[in-house]
């Protein structure tokens, strides 16, 4: 399976989920992954710039093209999951049929609060990114010491600092 994403940033080039600049990338994209099709094709993270139509209406076409098989998105809100959903239902284009959100055991409520009913509610398949809490969930920082990589540092504040949860209590 080939999955991809589009819409972050490529600094000097663009980015965003408007029609142009998806069309260029998935060209980009296929290139560079030297297939002719992406199975999973999403959007990375939301464009309030871009009428979710517009960024419709662009997977609708490489869709049509068989250049994409399925897209998903990641890093939306609910309601913003909701309108996309709507507009594909409305138009009859292909709708986002899975999520990538930011989800794991220690950072779970904004997925379980607002995303998870409407995944549920939706069928939308899930694939959550930093699964492990950036290393936190294997054990492998075990106090400020263990702290010396650059990116282990960058999350410390976010892992440490937090107060626990009970799961995670020491015995």
């Amino acid at each position: 399976m080939v999955a991809t994403k589009v819409g972050s940033e490529i600094p000097g080039q663009g980015k965003g989920l408007s029609q142009a600049w998806i069309m260029r990338q998935a060209e980009g994209s296929l290139k560079r992954l030297q297939t002719d099709y992406i199975d999973l094709y999403q959007s990375h993270r939301d464009d309030p710039n871009t009428p979710v139509e517009e960024t419709l209406e662009a997977y609708a076409q490489l869709v049509q093209q068989g250049k994409v098989r399925a897209i998903g998105c990641s890093n939306f809100t609910a309601e913003r999951i909701k309108e996309s959903l709507a507009a594909s239902c409305k138009h009859g284009w292909l709708r986002y049929e899975s999520l990538q959100p930011h989800y794991n055991l220690y950072e779970r409520e904004s997925y379980e609060t607002s995303l998870e009913p409407l995944v549920l509610q939706e069928k939308l398949a899930v694939v959550s990114y930093y699964s492990l809490a950036s290393g936190f969930l294997t054990g492998k920082y075990r106090g400020q010491n263990d702290l010396s990589k650059k990116s282990a540092r960058a999350r410390s504040k976010e892992i440490f600092e937090r107060p626990r949860l009970p799961y995670f209590a020491s015995a």
